[in-house]
């Protein structure tokens, strides 16, 4: 259901995630956004490769940027720079495990840019950001 265009269970929870500042909440949605990018239940990964959808994990990337500013006709550049400020917001506001759950979700999302380079401008955007 979730690789479906037109659900946008991603989205919302991305919407979430950007706005939360309670540690709890950023680390449930970040571990739930992380979770689709890089599945690592048994039976979510039997679902993902029974149904082949290996590549279609690139595309909740953008479901991601879609729930993060709401408009498919901004650039990508624009969405990447909105990616890595939320990122660098919720760095500052949070310690700790939740901390560090948001620093393994920029590794997944980058790891998940650089497959089969599907989001190449990701990657580089997180090296030249200014709050990075």
């Amino acid at each position: 259901i979730f690789y479906e265009k037109s659900n946008l269970t991603v989205q919302i929870i991305a919407r979430h995630w950007k706005y939360t500042l309670n540690a709890n909440n950023s680390k449930l949605t970040t571990a739930m956004l992380s979770m689709f990018l890089q599945p690592d239940h048994p039976r979510h990964i039997a679902y993902v490769r029974s149904h082949s959808l290996e590549a279609t994990t690139t595309l909740l990337i953008s479901k991601i940027y879609l729930g993060l500013r709401p408009s498919a006709t901004l650039l990508k550049q624009k969405k990447t720079k909105a990616l890595m400020a939320t990122f660098a917001k919720h760095l500052l506001c949070l310690s700790g495990r939740a901390a560090l759950a948001k620093l393994d979700f920029l590794g997944i999302i980058i790891a998940t840019a650089k497959k089969d380079d599907a989001e190449p401008k990701l990657a580089k955007a997180v090296l030249k950001s200014t709050p990075f």
